[in-house]
């Protein structure tokens, strides 16, 4: 039954966020999504780990060139089986890109890996309380689970407003965003759920 409502709320999704995508100034996207992830203040040691934009997916690319010349070191995801974990090289600009297993575009084997302490995650849906409704790989979900036992990291999920709904069905391995970015706020889970539990 949860299967059935993630299917079909992802043929939903995609099909409005596929017309939205037509219709954005990505210049103005670009600046939000910037001063977003900035006013956050995450320390220049922290590893970053971004994604390549595949069709009408936020594209956070000049997002992760600032962030290279504000110092961060930067890497993308590299799906290599999927039944395995995620891997993740790094990318600075002008790094060769080539496709993966999954088709996307990536760097290659010679590009060093790092592992994230910050993941920029793309989705197709998302609630307000961090739930988030992805391809349906599952390699993001267990990766994040992976990380997350051996060390603490901070989730960011990256997507256009439009694309939050009011309740995204979960399996209890589905793993949560501590933010979502959008082109118009972030959205905070943490203080979210806080506030929530708070209210009589």
């Amino acid at each position: 039954m949860i299967q059935e409502k993630k299917n079909n709320l992802r043929q939903e999704v995609r099909s409005s966020r596929k017309k939205h995508h037509k219709t954005v100034q990505q210049s103005d996207i670009n600046a939000a999504l910037i001063s977003a992830f900035l006013s956050l203040e995450i320390s220049r040691t922290q590893v970053i780990a971004g994604y390549i934009p595949v069709g009408a997916e936020l594209d956070i690319t000049e997002l992760l060139r600032v962030l290279r010349e504000e110092g961060y070191q930067i890497c993308l995801p590299v799906v290599l089986d999927s039944s395995q974990l995620l891997q993740f090289r790094q990318w600075s600009q002008g790094t060769p890109l080539i496709k993966d297993s999954a088709d996307i575009p990536s760097p290659g084997s010679e590009a060093t890996i790092l592992i994230p302490d910050v993941l920029l995650i793309p989705l197709l849906a998302f609630d307000e309380q961090g739930n988030r409704l992805g391809q349906g790989m599952g390699a993001y979900d267990k990766t994040l689970a992976d990380l997350s036992a051996q060390k603490s990291i901070l989730t960011i999920g990256m997507a256009y407003d439009i694309q939050k709904v009011s309740h995204v069905p979960t399996h209890p391995e589905d793993f949560p965003m501590d933010r979502i970015i959008t082109e118009k706020q972030t959205y905070d889970i943490n203080l979210q759920l806080k506030i929530d539990k708070e209210m009589p």
